[in-house]
């Protein structure tokens, strides 16, 4: 009778264990890994690079939370980002709900738009203005974003067809030495992928690797952007090859 007992408890021990995991799983860290407040800021490099050479360093970057308010129905902090000389060169949007971070659009837009400026051009290859879900703390991958374009208008003389799509994956967990200390750290990569064509007979295929990693109790430790190059028959460009590393922070 009593081993009968210990076997009929043994089932009940490991569904009890296996609910406490799950429960633990479920903890939201999402302010652990983001602690953004009013007073939350940093600093950080912000270097460009092309086939792996430095082209451009703008020195440090000051970063800080403008203000927090309601903004398309979420708890929005508004992270300014200037130069050493105080220009104010853009401003970011994120949104923290339970387990998730999310970002703006305009993370996107605003390289498209740079992108066409070099060319005196608009790239009909924006995203419509909205939240991104940039991280998810209980999931391995997920499409956030996925729109059709038809015959847009590309220069004067040309139009481009194609999907627009907009994935991102949980890339790793690790630990890092950030500023002299040993932190727990997740990396997420935000990935814009276009396929079409131009004009109907000039195939296009490319994607934008955008990867963030939080520092637990830090917030964003390291933006970078991979190098892409971008044929679009009337135009070729690089895009990308940004890197963004914390060098101080401030959560009072």
């Amino acid at each position: 009778m009593k081993k009968m007992l210990i076997f009929l408890l043994i089932p009940i021990i490991i569904i009890s264990c296996s609910k406490d995991d799950n429960n633990e799983q479920q903890i939201d860290v999402t302010t652990d890994y983001f602690p953004l407040s009013v007073n939350y800021s940093q600093q950080v490099t912000h270097k460009r690079y092309r086939n792996n050479n430095l082209i451009e360093d703008l020195g440090k970057i000051n970063r800080k939370v403008l203000k927090v308010e309601t903004f398309d129905e979420k708890n929005t902090f508004l992270i300014s980002s200037e130069s050493q000389d105080e220009e104010l060169l853009n401003i970011e949007m994120y949104a923290i709900e339970e387990n998730k971070i999310y970002v703006y659009s305009n993370i996107i837009n605003n390289m498209v738009e740079y992108a066409g400026s070099l060319f005196g051009i608009d790239l009909p290859l924006n995203v419509d203005d909205g939240w991104i879900l940039l991280a998810d703390f209980n999931k391995k991958e997920w499409k956030t974003y996925e729109k059709t374009i038809e015959n847009e208008a590309l220069g004067e003389n040309n139009t481009i067809s194609g999907k627009i799509s907009i994935n991102c994956s949980h890339i790793e967990d690790i630990e890092v030495i950030v500023l002299e200390n040993k932190t727990k750290t997740k990396k997420y990569k935000l990935e814009y992928h276009f396929e079409g064509q131009v004009d109907d007979d000039f195939p296009v295929n490319f994607k934008i690797n955008v990867y963030t990693t939080f520092g637990k109790n830090i917030g964003i430790i390291k933006s970078n952007v991979d190098e892409t190059q971008i044929d679009l028959k009337i135009v070729g460009f690089p895009i990308g090859g940004i890197v963004e590393e914390i060098v101080s922070y401030n959560l009072e």
